[in-house]
């Protein structure tokens, strides 16, 4: 039930939309099918660049949230944190280490296209606002291609 509740807040969050494909699907982005309930804006390197914020880093801590963390109207106001040592930075930032809430519960799998989050692993994190990582591809697993693009996006 909770876990029912928490992907629903979560959509509430990042927003969905049905797909206009007639199949109940939209081309993603490189032609792959994205399901009917999907992010409001797909992932591209020109949505990228919307974003507030966008660095390349290693977690170095998650911190997971306490069993019991709902508020007083029984939602979810923690979905843990990640500190980031940060190799570089895209966009809004200049910090050496950034902690950001989670876009989406820590351990959970989602279909907001979240990756698994892991202490030691890199990523390429993004969001609006210098507080939260957003899902639906902003916040992915590094790899040199998509870092390359990342870097052609911002100019760097």
């Amino acid at each position: 039930m909770k876990a029912g509740l928490v992907a629903l807040l979560l959509l509430a969050m990042f927003g969905c939309s049905q797909s206009t494909g007639p199949d109940g699907s939209e081309p993603g982005e490189n032609g792959e099918a994205v399901s009917a309930a999907s992010c409001v804006k797909l992932y591209s390197p020109s949505n990228l660049t919307e974003q507030t914020f966008a660095f390349d880093g290693t977690i170095t801590t998650l911190r997971y949230p306490p069993p019991e963390s709902s508020g007083a109207d029984g939602a979810d106001d923690d979905l843990g944190s990640a500190t980031f040592r940060v190799h570089a930075w895209y966009k809004g930032g200049s910090e050496a280490e950034v902690t950001l809430d989670a876009g989406a519960p820590l351990g959970a799998i989602t279909s907001a296209d979240f990756p698994s989050l892991e202490v030691g692993k890199r990523y390429l994190v993004s969001g609006e606002e210098k507080t939260t990582m957003h899902a639906c591809g902003f916040t992915r697993d590094h790899s040199d291609a998509d870092g390359q693009v990342w870097k052609d996006a911002f100019g760097s």
